[in-house]
């Protein structure tokens, strides 16, 4: 079990050249991967996003690169003339028309980044593939390493709490015979009391009480409960992404316990049906974290 949050560093050089890599990683519903700050690594972006696709199944993440390169002539500077042009003719042609002073400069020019591009040699992009892919590899090594470690802790907290659940649900169990024999036990008295002495019709006081016992029985619910909790503590032991999973069966636990409180009608049984359901929603917001 892997939590959706955590954090990754590493820095690597090579001929010259240095890179360093830092990856964050947070809740999402999905798989997102956004790279930043990958101008020098632009041929390298699919093979950095499958390099996270194959350590993730869902999260977002970021991947940002700090580069750097001390050779001489490592980098040449592309210039678009014709783009410069387009800017100078647009200030001449808005002083002309608005009365604005046009004061289009060099330093002003210089802050376009559309006009002046990088460019990295060719021959360059296999060391510059190797820097990135070793460096996004070992990032990734040390963020899955974090989110195993917080992994483990939601792990345990989670299985503590469903321990919880588990030993309420058998507690209900343990209770329902007799809410059962309780109703019958009303339920006679009651027309005794409306029948004032007369004889009791046993086989319409025991119709009445088959009637409730059918209708408010809770026995198929319990042991449907019983059977998504013991998946979901298997669930819990399970390598790989299992936070959909374990969101699926929550949806079926809290099915259970919602029609266990609706038929039962008997106060401890709900007092308890409720500390059930408010330890499912704590359990339920933990999973957001998980892979």
């Amino acid at each position: 079990m892997k939590s959706m949050t955590g954090y990754g560093k590493h820095s690597l050089s090579a001929d010259g050249r240095s890179l360093s890599v830092e990856i964050k990683s947070v809740n999402h519903r999905f798989l997102d991967v956004a790279l930043k700050n990958f101008k020098a690594f632009g041929f390298a972006e699919d093979a950095v996003k499958k390099l996270v696709e194959a350590n993730a199944a869902r999260g977002h993440f970021e991947v940002y690169a700090s580069y750097s390169d001390g050779r001489e002539n490592a980098v040449s500077l592309l210039i678009d003339y014709n783009l410069i042009g387009e800017y100078v003719k647009g200030a001449e042609q808005i002083e002309e028309r608005f009365g604005i002073k046009n004061d289009l400069g060099f330093c002003a020019l210089m802050r376009n980044n559309d006009i002046f591009k990088e460019k990295f040699n060719e021959d360059d992009e296999a060391v510059l593939l190797f820097l990135i892919t070793g460096c996004v590899s070992a990032a990734l090594a040390e963020l899955n390493a974090a989110r195993a470690k917080e992994g483990a802790l939601i792990k345990a907290d989670l299985t503590a709490k469903l321990k919880f659940v588990s030993e309420r649900v058998a507690e209900i169990e343990a209770r329902s015979p007799a809410v059962y024999a309780e109703y019958r036990k009303k339920l006679t008295e009651r027309i005794k009391e409306a029948l004032d002495g007369a004889e009791i019709d046993e086989a319409k006081l025991l119709n009445e009480t088959a009637f409730f016992t059918d209708r408010a029985g809770i026995d198929e619910e319990i042991e449907r409960l019983k059977i998504h909790i013991k998946n979901l503590f298997e669930i819990f032991e399970t390598e790989g992404a299992v936070g959909r999973k374990i969101d699926f069966t929550l949806q079926e636990i809290n099915r259970e316990i919602n029609t266990v409180g609706s038929k039962a009608n008997d106060i401890e049984l709900a007092n308890i049906v409720i500390g059930v359901k408010t330890e499912l929603e704590k359990i339920r917001e933990q999973c957001q974290n998980i892979e």
